[in-house]
């Protein structure tokens, strides 16, 4: 918050506003212009007396809405870097020097656009499935193992009779 008083104008003038303390590329910044007679009132100032004019990386044309005692200003700097306000009333500077904001570039997006999203953002987790649970009875597969090793058993005596017949 800054106090500017104008001796000629008979105003104080105000400024302030979360748009002077910087912000993002592509985001709407706001800041106010307050006006003040010598006794603490709001003062009036018409729409002609009003000048407002931000320099940048990029051209960026401020907006504002005149009230009683109030300017109410709103920018949108398109790309990051070194803003300066201008602020003239009644053909008269507000300040010696312009009001310097810094802007930053925007935090970078997710580009994996593949995989679907929450509305935190966050990807949606598959669901958790168990394979298939598979119970054994252990006196069956004692079965088997018999079968397989009298068969095998029958098997090589059969290949081994074969053979000496042969030779």
């Amino acid at each position: 918050e800054m106090c500017i008083r104008d001796r000629l104008m008979s105003v104080r003038v105000f400024v302030k506003g979360d748009g002077l303390k910087g912000g993002q590329a592509g985001q709407n910044l706001h800041f106010e212009i307050l006006l003040r007679d010598s006794n603490g009132k709001p003062a009036k100032i018409s729409n002609q007396g009003v000048s407002i004019f931000i320099e940048g990386p990029v051209e960026t044309v401020p907006t504002w809405d005149i009230h009683v005692g109030k300017i109410v200003v709103e920018y949108k700097p398109l790309k990051a870097g070194l803003y300066k306000i201008h602020i003239t009333l009644n053909n008269k500077k507000v300040l010696a020097k312009p009001l310097e904001v810094n802007i930053s570039d925007p935090p970078p997006q997710l580009t994996d656009s593949s995989e679907e999203k929450t509305e935190k953002n966050e990807p949606i987790a598959e669901p958790k499935t168990e394979p298939p649970k598979i119970t054994v009875d252990p006196t069956d597969e004692k079965k088997k193992q018999k079968k397989t090793s009298k068969y095998n058993q029958k098997r090589v005596k059969r290949r081994t009779e074969e053979k000496s017949r042969f030779t």
